[in-house]
C-alpha cells in the first residue's frame, strides 16, 4: 500500500468510512465536525514523532 511506503508505521491517517470498510481496517471512528478535524491535526503536528531521550557525548582525546 503507498500510504505504508510513504508514512510511519504509527501515523494516523483520516480515511472515509467505505474506504476503511473495503479495505477491511482497523479503526477508530469518530463524526467529523471542522474543530474535531481541526483538533486532530494539531495534535498529530504538535506530538513529537519520538519521544526526546537525553544522549551523552564523551570526548577522547588520543593526541597525548
Amino acid at each position: 500500500m503507498e500510504l505504508n511506503r510513504v508514512l510511519k508505521e504509527n501515523a494516523t491517517v483520516i480515511v472515509n468510512r467505505p474506504y476503511a470498510e473495503a479495505l477491511k481496517l482497523a479503526c477508530q471512528p469518530f463524526k467529523s465536525t471542522r474543530d474535531n478535524i481541526k483538533g486532530i491535526v494539531q495534535k498529530g503536528i504538535d506530538t513529537p514523532e519520538e519521544p526526546s531521550i537525553a544522549i551523552g557525548i564523551q570526548v577522547e582525546n588520543y593526541e597525548d
